[in-house]
């Protein structure tokens, strides 16, 4: 691990032509992110996103707290809802018809449902 001044000097990193490198990392129970150079503020694309949260959960983590995240439901149209129902109905009677047993057909309802929504 370097020297604790070393942990908050940017001169390290490179970057250059509006990018830059960062660093993301646990010390002493705060979540320190690091840049090459000093920035007024940072812009982040959304498509690189989800490795820069991925890397703070981490951080997080090795910090020693726990993360929760809460994401509101998903929303599903009456026809979309009628759809499944009708799909779950055919599955569940094929099985029947089958003589599968019950743990089978469920899983195959769920299954099939999470199959179509995703």
């Amino acid at each position: 691990m370097p020297e604790v001044e070393d942990l908050y000097d940017p001169s390290a990193l490179a970057g250059d032509d509006g990018q830059t490198e960062m660093v993301i990392f646990a010390h002493n129970g705060k979540i320190i992110q690091r840049f090459a150079r000093p920035m007024k503020f940072v812009a982040y694309d959304p498509a690189n996103m989800g490795p820069i949260v991925n890397r703070i959960l981490a951080a997080v983590k090795e910090a020693g707290s726990q993360v929760v995240i809460n994401m509101p439901r998903r929303t599903i149209s009456k026809e979309k809802r009628d759809a499944l129902v009708t799909r779950a109905i055919h599955v569940y009677r094929s099985m029947t018809e089958q003589h599968r047993p019950p743990a089978v057909i469920a899983q195959h309802v769920v299954d099939s449902i999470l199959s179509a929504i995703e």
